[in-house]
């Protein structure tokens, strides 16, 4: 059961200054107004307006790097309420197997010591690379619940944040490797949980991160994918710079377009002194606003057409619902419904929208206009949705 009351005067802090470089902010790259929540369901439609905080971004002139302003309390979002598991998501998994890919491609056949996972949430990164080292540490804030700290196999389970953790025991560790898949852009201070590890930790600990990238954001036009819950946007050039301020260098960069436009790094100590050249442009306030301004026209004009239809369907009740309604303009209260398989969601409503989540199987499509709201699935959404032959079916983003 959701504790709705958390979500009316939501507790929350601000930042004054770059994390990366740690200019100090000023100017608002944008405003968002009763900006929404997203990723929290309920059992009964909602009867008053809850969930919405304003919110700003900015995008830092001198290094490039995006994030946003209020930092809203930790408790309220990985609360009980906070739903996503990596082996509940197809396309998680799938990104998370080509992460763990990158990591064995840079491993090779070679026995590590130690993995250390930041962020472990299900483990599904650690059950996957079991076999690839001696001892296993997953690190989780989301499972402290399940008491302190306790074994799964050969993994050991710590149900707490990483500040909180010392890691001076494993600095004499040869073979040291820690991973991070979609946790650096949630942290409130990346720069001062990068410092901690690499203080505590061996010289010659590898590093594989696994993060949603500004540049990616840009090129596909995601600008749903700025939410509450993400804090920091990492360009290329950002996390350079972030690095070679940590004396550290990038050692192998790839890109992860199917998934949040992401990118997998590995990075080490640096090997020699000096500062790093960078090999990746700024993205510039100029640039980011120039496409975000197309992609709000884009929507407004999907929208107009949309709410001309007499049956409105949406297909995919992802977390990120919310966010598609607000850049949309609308609440989605002249919607049907949205579908989605997932029988833990049926019947269900997001905690600001009016609109219930509704199985496939309950609906008839053939007259209906359907947009595809769980972006991330459209392939595989548009191949199901072909087979029900709706009137229209509206892709949000224009591509896949």
């Amino acid at each position: 059961m959701v504790e709705i009351t958390r979500f009316k005067d939501i507790k929350h802090k601000k930042r004054v200054k770059c994390v990366v470089c740690e200019e100090g902010i000023d100017t608002p790259t944008l405003l968002l107004p009763n900006f929404p929540i997203t990723g929290v369901y309920i059992d009964k439609k909602p009867e008053e307006k809850i969930g919405f905080l304003n919110q700003e971004f900015f995008l830092c002139k001198n290094c490039g790097h995006g994030q946003i302003l209020n930092v809203i309390d930790p408790e309220i979002l990985y609360g009980e309420s906070y739903s996503f598991k990596t082996s509940e998501s197809n396309t998680a998994r799938i990104a998370n197997d080509n992460f763990i890919s990158f990591i064995n491609n840079q491993i090779g056949y070679q026995e590590l010591d130690i993995i250390i996972e930041i962020g472990c949430s299900d483990l599904y990164l650690l059950h996957s690379l079991k076999n690839k080292s001696k001892r296993l540490i997953g690190i989780d804030p989301i499972l402290k619940e399940k008491g302190g700290e306790y074994k799964i196999g050969k993994i050991k389970i710590i149900g707490d944040f990483l500040e909180n953790i010392d890691l001076k025991e494993y600095s004499k560790l040869e073979k040291t490797a820690v991973i991070c898949s979609h946790t650096l852009e949630h942290l409130e201070n990346p720069k001062s949980i990068l410092k901690k590890l690499l203080n505590e930790l061996g010289d010659k600990t590898l590093f594989f991160f696994h993060f949603p990238s500004l540049d990616g954001l840009l090129k596909n036009k995601r600008f749903d994918q700025i939410f509450h819950q993400h804090l920091n946007y990492f360009s290329r050039h950002s996390f350079e710079y972030l690095l070679d301020s940590l004396d550290e260098e990038l050692t192998s960069l790839k890109h992860n377009s199917n998934y949040w436009g992401s990118l997998f790094v590995s990075f080490r100590k640096k090997m020699t002194c000096g500062k790093q050249k960078s090999y990746f442009e700024k993205i510039s306030p100029e640039e980011f606003l120039k496409e975000y301004n197309l992609f709000r026209k884009r929507m407004g004009e999907i929208n107009n057409h949309i709410e001309s239809n007499r049956i409105i369907w949406g297909y995919g009740a992802g977390l990120m619902v919310p966010s598609i309604a607000y850049n949309l303009g609308t609440n989605l209260e002249k919607w049907k419904g949205i579908l989605d398989d997932n029988p833990s969601k049926e019947n269900r409503f997001y905690i600001n929208l009016p609109v219930q989540i509704k199985n496939s199987e309950h609906a008839d499509l053939k007259e209906s206009s359907v947009v595809i709201t769980a972006v991330d699935n459209s392939r595989r959404i548009l191949q199901k949705l072909i087979g029900y032959n709706p009137e229209e079916i509206i892709l949000l983003n224009g591509f896949l």
